[in-house]
């Protein structure tokens, strides 16, 4: 098992890729792909237009 993370994108699009460990992944502002990876993680977007692969926990924000 890998350790956890912590991911914070920029006010522009990003890819956020996680890996094995439970991760978190913040895409802010912009068109956001993010990838939790393996294990248990959580990905947040804005209300633009996100990608979420292998997350298990998603939420939008307005």
């Amino acid at each position: 098992m890998g350790a956890s993370e912590v991911i914070v994108g920029t006010d522009g699009p990003d890819t956020l890729n996680g890996g094995a460990g439970n991760d978190a992944l913040f895409g802010e502002g912009g068109n956001d792909a993010l990838d939790g990876g393996t294990d248990t993680d959580t990905c947040q977007g804005q209300a633009d237009t996100d990608t979420a692969t292998n997350c298990e926990n998603t939420s939008t924000v307005p």
